[in-house]
């Protein structure tokens, strides 16, 4: 059993993976696992061990689409605090 091998902080991960809110109006902060933490000016990252989801709200997910991200004026904390937890493979 896997759970035997892991620390017990890998373990809690795996039991209840982490969600972190990432907000242009706030700085990183953990979210409950609940439809609650769904807004449009969000990006969640949820960390359940074995695979890391990055969830877009609408107006990150345009913003993305217009390729503002790539643009030196519109770079932003927020945007390069994820970009150094992901380790450069958010875009």
């Amino acid at each position: 059993m896997i759970l035997n091998r892991e620390s017990v902080a890998n373990s809690v991960v795996m039991i209840q993976p982490s969600l972190i809110s990432y907000s242009f109006h706030s700085a990183p902060e953990p979210a409950l696992l609940d439809v609650a933490a769904v807004a449009p000016d969000r990006i969640l990252l949820l960390d359940s061990y074995f695979t890391i989801v990055i969830f877009h709200g609408s107006t990150i997910a345009q913003w993305r689409k217009a390729g503002y991200q790539d643009m030196p004026e519109h770079k932003v904390g927020l945007v390069d605090s994820l970009h150094d937890v992901l380790g450069g493979s958010m875009f």
